[in-house]
């Protein structure tokens, strides 16, 4: 058993079949594409942290979502309020169909000094904005296996 409580040795793949399981919450013969993408995002949330509570908690999110209030089977905007959620770092958009870090300012996470703000032009703080929000998801990665 590795320390995820998901046996990789084990011939009978149950324990990895209900890790990402979303049903009843998602119906894989009427939304096959919306209960795929939210499978995937599942598996790679338990390969990222390899941390069973995680992938539970974002399963509970799936099965809470409101399914029905989204028409047709692939992604969809304008519903982002009622199917987003932030595990490990990142936004899941589970209408869109979409993972992505929160943006994250360096000058409040890094807070460098005024001497230091000058030197930076608008080229250099859009990419120190985009390396902090990497860092920022990766730092809640790198929590959840301790």
């Amino acid at each position: 058993m590795s320390t995820s409580g998901v046996s990789a040795l084990n011939n009978d793949c149950a324990a990895q079949a209900r890790l990402i399981d979303v049903s009843p919450a998602l119906d894989s013969q009427s939304m096959p594409n919306r209960t795929e993408w939210a499978q995937g995002a599942l598996l790679w949330t338990f390969v990222l942290s390899q941390n069973t509570s995680s992938v539970g908690q974002l399963r509970n999110f799936i099965s809470k979502a409101r399914w029905k209030s989204l028409t047709g089977d692939g992604p969809a905007t304008g519903f982002s309020s009622g199917f987003s959620t932030t595990q490990l770092g990142y936004t899941f958009d589970f209408a869109a169909q979409t993972i992505s870090e929160p943006g994250v300012s360096f000058v409040t996470d890094g807070q460098p000094s005024n001497a230091q703000l000058v030197e930076v032009d608008y080229t250099a703080h859009a990419t120190l904005d985009r390396m902090y929000s990497f860092a920022s998801g990766a730092r809640f990665v790198q929590e959840s296996f301790y």
